[in-house]
């Protein structure tokens, strides 16, 4: 029998050609880099300084609806909404720091051979829609209608809505000395944060799934992208239809069907990265003007999906995701509401998992083989396993936050409002019956340690659990409650100030002096703590070391003026003047935007009867007061003239006689004492 001949080699240089030119690529690369160098240099500016420009997120836009604080993130989130109308979600592909972390994890795991194919579902794609209006429409929502509403009919469904308040109006902002307040700070909640939105929702789903199903900026930059004149267009002479631009979208968008079809890209999740313009080895695709998105589906040309869930699955994910959200978001104190987006993608995926390892003969996920020919693989039965003790933890946690509602509201019937008399107000009193059975509920979302059901504390229901107690009489145990919340997650200002209070109930003042004091050596920004024990050392004729105290703290504050200016109140009361008046210039020029300590200046200087330097503290005060300056200014001078400093008011009018001449204003000065 003839051998046959060896097989030739076949030279394929049309595949040489097709290789990618990663140029675009690069560039966005060092873009990203080149904004977590801005975010690095950002923190690096408030170390040094102690007081620097709000931080960038978005997520406080929140904040602006609710509190009425103009941030720098309202102003970002602005700007990004104004760059979508016109070029598209460019700065998602760009500068957003998330989707550079989803983008690392996919490159690293695909280093690693992990390629997750993109979790294509339609239900579960509502969610940043559904963010969107919770975060920006809910809380106005619920201040404007929905709490007036239950505050009439039924007032306990309060506490299952969160805490709410009449709209104080926009103030400004935008710098601050609170850095990091809303962030995740703690290493045991920023580490797992940047594990399960990064890596794990790049394992289960595939690349940038926190931006397709958890974003909730892309519910309103998914509109805004809609009417953007710039995206994606192709020359049709030049597209031989390779593929290559759809396998390297990382949004899961059907770039070559698209384009061919519509001459652009009309889906809203194209996040404008450009790596489709960067591996088309025609160059046939290029960043252009076209028609918007919102016009072309009018005339029938809209976005081609394709989603890989049965009714049956896409029930699945939903149901799961949602539950998730819920049992997770808060729970223990932890879970921020992005890190709760996260579990509850990956949960969804894992949940379509097990259904189809129940119902289908053949089944692989994450790579693995779960089942084939009907049969259940070990890695199947370990997928159940974890999956159902998964389920566990989430009802648990559920259960959990529940049962904190639950004894919020039964804790909001048990305060009663003393009757108004001529006399004045009694202090509040506590319905026995509804106290003792708030804090059953209390202690069984407690700790398992404690004989409650929960495998942590919640700080924030410790917190409430303790004032309970102290209002019921039990000092003690509202310590010790208290006592726990600050060993698990340090103490806030407010959580010092009650364990404090229990502290002195059950062991007396004077421990309570002791503790406070070694609090405010270690918190000395904690203004209500630092006066708390400043008014106890007095109360108890230290007054010397109460100055002692705050001497020694304002030596070691050089960024924030708060403990220099309670210094040069406490030394002006004394009579000591002359330090008096340096603690509060010092104050003055540690924080120039505090209109309360820019006030104690003016007054302060006054009584040093200073007419120049008095009239110099004026002027400061002037842009903080703006229109109210001479309505304060005869508060003042009624204050200082009440308490026998007519010397004072005197000089105080002088300087705003002087102060308003050399500003050239004609606003009439507090009346002359």
């Amino acid at each position: 029998m003839a051998r046959s001949a060896p097989p030739k080699r076949v030279s394929l240089p049309v595949l040489k050609a097709s290789r990618p030119t990663p140029r675009l690529r690069r560039w966005r690369v060092a873009t990203l880099i080149g904004v977590h160098l801005l975010i690095l240099a950002h923190i690096a500016h408030w170390l040094i300084t102690g007081y620097s420009i709000s931080p960038a997120v978005m997520s406080d836009s929140m904040k602006t609806l609710e509190a009425g604080q103009v941030t720098c993130g309202v102003l970002v989130f602005g700007a990004a909404i104004i760059v979508s109308l016109l070029f598209g979600r460019f700065l998602c592909g760009w500068a957003c720091h998330m989707g550079a972390l989803q983008d690392l994890c996919a490159w690293a795991l695909g280093k690693l051979g992990h390629r997750p194919p993109p979790f294509r579902a339609r239900w579960l794609g509502l969610a940043p829609t559904a963010l969107a209006l919770y975060m920006f429409v809910w809380p106005t929502f619920r201040r404007e209608l929905l709490a007036p509403v239950l505050q009439h009919l039924y007032p306990d469904a309060l506490a299952w809505i969160g805490p709410w308040h009449a709209f104080p109006g926009l103030t400004n902002h935008l710098m601050t000395e609170d850095f990091w307040n809303g962030l995740p700070t703690r290493w045991y909640v920023a580490v797992p944060f940047l594990l399960v939105c990064g890596v794990a929702s790049v394992y289960f789903l595939g690349s940038r799934a926190l931006c397709r199903y958890g974003c909730p900026y892309a519910g309103l930059l998914d509109p805004a992208e809609k009417l953007a004149p710039v995206s994606v267009v192709v020359d049709p002479a030049l597209c031989d239809r390779c593929g290559l631009c759809t396998a390297s979208c990382s949004v899961g968008v059907r770039v070559m069907d698209e384009v061919n079809r519509y001459g652009s890209i009309v889906n809203s999740r194209c996040v404008r990265s450009l790596d489709c313009v960067s591996v088309c080895p025609q160059h046939a695709l290029s960043l252009g003007f076209t028609t918007p998105a919102a016009i072309k589906s009018l005339r029938g040309q809209r976005a081609i999906n394709s989603f890989s869930l049965s009714l049956a699955e896409e029930a699945t994910a939903t149901g799961a995701g949602l539950a998730t959200f819920f049992a997770a978001r808060g729970a223990y104190g932890l879970i921020p509401m992005l890190m709760a987006v996260g579990l509850s993608i990956c949960t969804a995926a894992a949940a379509v998992a097990c259904l189809r390892l129940l119902s289908a003969p053949n089944v692989r996920f994450l790579g693995a083989q779960l089942k084939r020919a009907d049969a259940v693989r070990p890695a199947g039965c370990l997928v159940l396993a974890l999956f159902l003790g998964w389920c566990i933890l989430l009802a648990q946690a559920a259960t959990v936050q529940v049962l904190h509602r639950r004894a919020a509201a039964i804790m909001s019937r048990a305060v009663i409002a003393p009757p108004r008399s001529t006399a004045g107000n009694t202090p509040s009193s506590l319905d026995p019956t509804l106290a003792r059975r708030a804090l059953d509920i209390y202690r069984l979302a407690g700790p398992l340690s404690d004989g409650g059901i929960a495998l942590l504390s919640t700080p924030g229901a410790d917190a409430a659990a303790a004032r309970l107690l102290l209002a019921s009489g039990q000092a003690l145990q509202a310590a010790r409650t208290a006592r726990r919340a600050i060993d698990r997650d340090d103490a806030d200002d407010d959580l010092a100030r009650l364990y404090a209070a229990a502290l002195a109930e059950a062991q007396g003042p004077t421990e309570a002096t002791a503790w406070l004091l070694r609090h405010v050596d270690t918190h000395p920004r904690h203004a209500d703590s630092r006066r708390a024990v400043v008014d106890a050392l007095i109360a108890d004729g230290r007054f010397d070391d109460a100055v002692a105290l705050l001497d020694r703290l304002a030596s070691r504050e050089t960024r924030h003026g708060s403990v220099h200016a309670e210094l040069a109140r406490l030394l002006i009361a004394d009579g000591r003047t002359a330090p008096a008046l340096a603690a509060i210039r010092k104050a003055a020029a540690l924080s120039p935007a505090d209109r309360a300590i820019a006030t104690d200046a003016v007054a302060i200087e006054a009584v040093g009867g200073n007419r120049a330097a008095c009239a110099r503290a004026i002027d400061r005060l002037r842009p903080l007061a703006g229109d109210a300056l001479s309505e304060q200014l005869a508060a003042l001078g009624s204050v200082l003239d009440g308490q026998g400093l007519s010397r004072a008011a005197q000089v105080l009018a002088d300087a705003h006689a002087r102060a308003a001449t050399t500003s050239g204003s004609s606003s009439p000065g507090p009346p002359a004492h």
